[in-house]
């Protein structure tokens, strides 16, 4: 049977059905790995193709800007209300109103029962993001477009990755890391995800749930990245010369005032496995040159924040 397309547009509609039913089978029958796709935008790099993310799922936060429609209601109605940091926005009739944590969904419900209080009767609210401004998640390294990208809810390491242009394959290593700050002050996590099985075997596995604030670093060949309480934290090239931690740490323009140096530490990936090695630039500087080790390509420092 020969099927005839009308127009292009039923013919690309058609394309994009056939996509999703594929993917829908290899996923019902485990052939993940043969079904993820990835489209090439330069012969140098590789972007991954993840499903975005819903606005259904996003909670809102501070600097995020609303569009809010109150139906047959026009003086209520506005666009570009942002959330003030402490996660507030001022609306008409009822003032101050909490939306920090919320969903666009749940504002709408707050709203509507605020209204419906002392001032309208039976109220159709419509909420709406239209600017998302705070959360990000800052990438650097071997990918195209380096930078802070903000996150339109649950996003996954995939998809981040998609939306900074995709990786450069051919400055890239095996291995990326994601460098995440604990709640509390607690220091930083960082978790290690081989590349290889993420975009070249489909291994979802390491298709991790990215956070607020995560730094995913993609290390070039002669990289090392300096984290945490430095002057100007970042990736920095080695130069085919040998760079010690407290270098490194220098070229990073110093610590601050916060930094608790005598708990810096090294994380260096060895055979596919994570390595830490813990370094005391406290006792360095004080003389002890046997712990100022020489940096690899691909390492991180991650200098935490003191205890008050």
């Amino acid at each position: 049977m020969i099927i005839t397309f009308k127009s292009g547009k039923e013919l690309r509609s058609a394309m994009r059905l056939g996509f999703w039913v594929i993917l829908f089978t290899s996923l019902l029958f485990g052939n993940v790995s043969s079904t993820i796709a990835f489209a090439a935008s330069s012969p140098r790099f590789v972007t991954p193709q993840a499903p975005s993310s819903s606005e259904k799922d996003y909670t809102i936060g501070g600097k995020d800007v609303l569009q809010i429609v109150v139906f047959e209601e026009e003086d209520l109605s506005s666009k570009g209300i942002r959330v003030s940091n402490d996660g507030y926005i001022t609306f008409p009739l009822v003032g101050r109103v909490r939306v920090e944590g919320l969903t666009a969904y749940q504002v709408e419900q707050k709203l509507t029962r605020l209204l419906a209080k002392d001032y309208l009767v039976n109220p159709q609210v419509s909420v709406h993001i239209q600017e998302y401004a705070s959360k990000v998640i800052n990438v650097l390294g071997a990918v195209k477009e380096r930078g802070a990208i903000p996150l339109k809810g649950p996003s996954t390491l995939l998809e981040v990755l998609g939306r900074a242009g995709g990786v450069n394959i051919e400055e890239a290593g095996q291995n990326l890391t994601v460098l995440r700050l604990l709640p509390g002050k607690r220091g930083v996590k960082n978790i290690t995800i081989n590349l290889d099985r993420l975009l070249k075997e489909g291994d979802l596995s390491q298709n991790i749930t990215l956070q607020n604030k995560d730094t995913v670093f993609v290390p070039q060949a002669d990289q090392i990245f300096v984290f945490g309480e430095v002057t100007k934290p970042g990736p920095y090239k080695l130069r085919a010369r040998d760079v010690s931690v407290v270098e490194a740490i220098t070229m990073a323009g110093g610590p601050t005032r916060l930094a608790a140096s005598n708990r810096t530490r090294i994380v260096r990936v060895e055979n596919g496995k994570e390595r830490v090695i813990q370094v005391n630039v406290e006792s360095i500087i004080k003389g002890d040159k046997n712990q100022d080790i020489l940096l690899r390509p691909g390492d991180i420092i991650v200098i935490p924040q003191t205890y008050f």
